[in-house]
């Protein structure tokens, strides 16, 4: 599946960067992004070591190839992902601010939340925000070594085969814009809990029942099996559709089941909560 991911980049940046039209720029710079969301998705299973079930070969292919291309520190990212596992529902949850609806009570207010994230605001926060405390100085300065690297690696052999603006275009652009935004869509309708959804959903526990093309751009691997996920953390992403067979067959499943995500937003920003 890693292996495909990356074919899948190599040959979308190689026809944009032979045949290089606009709109071959445009489909290549979809397709990357959906394949970052898989890079970054396939590192979340290797945070649970739960993608080979071996803790330091998932360890290894989390920062070697997906994390640090992807421009995710790792140890960062693993002690955050594994507190809002500890503290969902809680005020301590480090991805509160993703799903809280405290700024995102009105359609304008969503706009400008995602708006901001298309247009790489929310990449410059994080890149300017700090580790969480869990992390040492020594993590820190081996995240920051492994992100430079790759992004180096990255340029440069995008540089060599094609030409300096490629690696920039085709790599950063997406990242930074469309990757980000659809990364802010899934964290907010994955745990954002309309009024009338309380009290009977307030372990913020949502499913979602996706379509092909969000589960290609905004869920790929899996994501939206979300509930299932947090329930069974352990569980690898591919055997996430059992958990929710399994679950439909309980008398009282403990998640909420949303359809597609675009259409959640739209029934979030309907005037009444």
């Amino acid at each position: 599946y890693l292996a495909f991911t990356w074919a899948v980049i190599v040959a979308a940046v190689t026809v944009a960067g032979i045949w290089t039209h606009w709109w071959t720029l445009v489909l290549a710079f979809v397709v990357v992004s959906a394949q970052q969301q898989v890079l970054l998705n396939i590192e979340h299973d290797c945070i649970h070591a739960s993608f080979t079930r071996r803790k330091k070969r998932d360890e290894l292919i989390g920062i070697l190839f997906c994390a640090s291309p992807a421009g995710s520190p790792w140890h960062a990212t693993r002690a955050r992902h594994l507190a809002h596992h500890r503290f969902i529902t809680t005020d301590t949850d480090p991805d509160l601010p993703l799903h809280t609806t405290a700024d995102k009570a009105s359609t304008g207010q969503l706009i400008r939340y995602f708006g901001l994230g298309l247009l790489g605001g929310y990449a410059l926060m994080v890149l300017l925000k700090g580790s969480p405390s869990a992390v040492s100085r020594a993590q820190k300065v081996r995240d920051l070594r492994n992100l430079v690297i790759a992004q180096l690696v990255l340029w440069g052999a995008a540089w060599l085969a094609f030409d300096w603006w490629t690696y920039l275009v085709l790599w950063v652009l997406p990242l930074i814009t469309l990757t980000t935004v659809c990364h802010l869509l899934r964290s907010f309708i994955e745990h954002a809990v309309l009024t009338e959804e309380r009290p009977n959903h307030d372990n913020l526990l949502v499913s979602i029942s996706s379509n092909p093309v969000e589960r290609a751009l905004v869920a790929p691997f899996n994501m939206n099996y979300h509930a299932e996920h947090h329930l069974y953390p352990a569980v690898p992403a591919r055997k996430l559709p059992g958990v929710r067979v399994a679950l439909a067959s309980t008398p009282d499943p403990p998640r909420l089941l949303r359809t597609p995500y675009l259409t959640a937003l739209f029934r979030y920003a309907q005037p009444v909560r």
